[in-house]
């Protein structure tokens, strides 16, 4: 689900963004009682105007800014996913939202994670 959203490649990988404050959305599996992490995997020659919220349930559990991290190669970040967030729950709707006029991602995957 989104707004705004676009997809394309980069390298002959995968990648979807979401422009102009737009976002995209997973619905993802979590085991209950397990600490759980989600992993994301970008392109890390990105230009200025890639920084996004990454909301778990609509909660902001980090901010991003991909501003050329990693020129010329893909990274992961890993974030900790709070338990209460997880607690109790089988799924979790993960969002990456782009913050006003910006853009969120690209993405070229996540996962979620036992810690």
């Amino acid at each position: 689900e989104g707004q705004n959203m676009q997809s394309g490649t980069v390298s002959g990988k995968r990648r979807r963004s979401a422009l102009r404050g737009g976002s995209f959305s997973y619905v993802m599996k979590v085991l209950p009682g397990q600490p759980m992490s989600l992993n994301s995997r970008y392109w890390g020659s990105e230009q200025k105007g890639h920084t996004f919220d990454i909301a778990v349930d609509d909660q902001i559990i980090a901010t991003q800014n991909l501003d050329s991290k990693v020129p010329g190669h893909y990274f992961d970040m890993e974030y900790k996913i709070p338990a209460s967030l997880t607690r109790g729950k089988k799924q979790v709707k993960v969002e990456f939202q782009a913050q006003g006029k910006l853009t969120a991602g690209g993405l070229f995957g996540c996962q979620i994670l036992k810690r």
